[in-house]
């Protein structure tokens, strides 16, 4: 039997946390932020079953009022969150002016498709979802402006699989400048909710919350933000003993200006101990890191760092032995700082701004990085053309400059990434003056790349002493064509190195004309 009932949240209840039964999927539409933070003005989403919502078909163009109909009813609307990029503009370049970003999200079992209805203000003629990889169908329906010119106010959308980070692209465009993404969260385990009671728990109940920059106490185990949390602010935790970040709430550093002396690093900085857990929260416009630690053995999942506009923007580092799985990261510096040994990074769905690279081994200064797995990506948008810098690549390196420098990357693999357009460079490796060391046995495997690829390099100053060995390429497709060569790579490679390309679908090589 399908109905509703609502589950009222502990504290600062501006909405209920609505928990829907669509027929055969539980899904959970989350409470606004309260009439403090304006929704999109852009977008509309609700959510309903699939199974009710009519035709999947692109209707004609006459159907319109036919199609609204079969929406009606059971239709659940979302509150849409959005920021734009007017306020960081006049304090540091923020990229091309007048970009925005909205966003929502809910929660499902994934036990049967949910549809997905956007509505926007502005007509477009095209839809598409990416990641790519997911193949999701657009339909779109809408008024016809002229003959053969159509021009639509609906799309929809159909989804079922928790754990899905979707960017919703009308007209798209290079770069998109006005986007919506689409976060689908698994149910959250009740279990997993502390009592807003509990003195050791931070607990942010539904509403808005003006933080600053708090300095957590050492009591405190477990910052929880509930649904319809919104947070200005962030906080730094200096205890030794493990601390979780969780639920369904929204950290915002809108408020605070670029590299605000408050965040010396991070809007959320675990500054100590380890084995730190930080899930379902999402991030927005920080004034500079989302988030950094170097805590061993740090868990992140289901994290959506949403908004990023200014360079030092970077996204996820931890220590060793860290887990990084199954999150959005949009950044506008690096992303996947992947600094320690023994951290994997998997199942993450990626939008690089202009600035940055995607995954990192070093940035001028000492790099000891070991036994390291970058896996199974999607990476939706690369802006590098808007702005060519050194750390711009998939894989990138920029090490040295003094006497002290010291490089040691070793055995590190990353694979099956597949991005959804070209990129200014696959990898990028820089070792400065003066540096020594050694970068060996790094693989990338399975990289398909949609599209072009400007130059790759492994290039030295004068001065370093820097053993490069072991770089393999297996796999390796730009615009469909496996790679067998450093030269149809467009690579410049200093001298004594041998980069090597492998193409188990050898056949596929040769008839592309390579």
């Amino acid at each position: 039997m399908c109905g509703q009932r609502p589950l009222g949240a502990p504290s600062l209840v501006l909405a209920a946390v609505l928990v829907s039964c669509l027929c055969d999927a539980t899904v959970v539409v989350y409470p606004g932020p309260g009439p403090s933070v304006a929704p999109s003005w852009r977008y509309r989403v609700s959510i309903r079953d699939a199974s009710t919502a009519g035709s999947r078909q692109q209707p004609h163009l006459g159907d319109q009022s036919q199609e609204q109909g079969r929406e009606q009813g059971q239709a659940q609307e979302l509150f849409v969150y959005v920021l734009n990029n007017t306020a960081r503009s006049q304090q540091a370049y923020a990229g091309p002016a007048n970009r925005s970003v909205s966003w929502t999200s809910f929660a499902t079992d994934g036990a049967s498709p949910v549809r997905v209805t956007v509505q926007a203000t502005k007509r477009f003629s095209a839809c598409e979802i990416r990641p790519k990889n997911l193949g999701l169908q657009c339909y779109t329906n809408g008024k016809t402006d002229s003959p053969g010119h159509d021009k639509f106010t609906v799309a929809w959308f159909e989804v079922s699989a928790p754990l899905t980070y979707l960017s919703v692209e009308l007209d798209g465009g290079d770069p998109v400048m006005h986007a919506l993404n689409v976060f689908v969260d698994p149910l959250e385990d009740p279990a997993s909710v502390p009592s807003p009671d509990d003195p050791q728990v931070l607990y942010f109940g539904p509403g808005v919350h003006r933080i600053g920059a708090l300095a957590v106490n050492d009591t405190i185990d477990h910052v929880y933000a509930a649904p319809g949390a919104y947070i200005h602010g962030g906080f730094v935790t200096r205890s030794n003993h493990p601390v979780t970040v969780s639920g369904r709430g929204v950290f915002s550093g809108e408020t605070f200006v670029f590299h605000d002396p408050r965040f010396p690093w991070s809007l959320i900085d675990l500054a100590a101990g380890n084995a730190h857990s930080v899930s379902g929260i999402t991030v927005v416009d920080p004034p500079k890191y989302y988030f950094r630690t170097y805590a061993n053995n740090l868990v992140v999942k289901n994290v959506k760092f949403a908004v990023a506009w200014t360079y030092n923007t970077d996204g996820m580092v931890g220590g060793k032995n860290s887990l990084i799985q199954d999150s959005y990261f949009r950044c506008n510096d690096d992303t996947l700082k992947i600094y320690s040994q023994g951290m994997i990074c998997q199942r993450l769905t990626l939008w690089q701004n202009e600035n940055g690279g995607v995954t990192q081994t070093g940035w001028w200064g000492n790099s000891t990085r070991k036994d390291i797995l970058v896996e199974d990506i999607d990476l939706i948008h690369t802006e590098w053309g808007h702005h060519e810098s050194q750390n711009n690549g998939i894989v990138d390196h920029a090490g040295g400059g003094t006497s002290d420098t010291v490089v040691n990357v070793d055995n590190v693999t990353v694979r099956d990434v597949r991005v959804d357009e070209g990129v200014l460079s696959t990898m990028s490796l820089h070792f400065g003056n003066a540096t020594k060391g050694s970068y060996r046995n790094v693989r990338l495997e399975r990289v398909r790349v949609d599209g072009w690829n400007k130059y790759n390099r492994i290039l030295a100053d004068p001065g370093a002493a820097v053993a490069v060995d072991g770089i393999t390429f297996l796999d390796f497709e730009l615009g469909g064509t496996c790679i067998d060569s450093a030269a149809k790579a467009n690579f410049t490679i200093m001298p004594g190195v041998n980069v090597s390309f492998v193409c188990t679908h050898k056949a596929k090589a040769m008839n592309n004309g390579t």
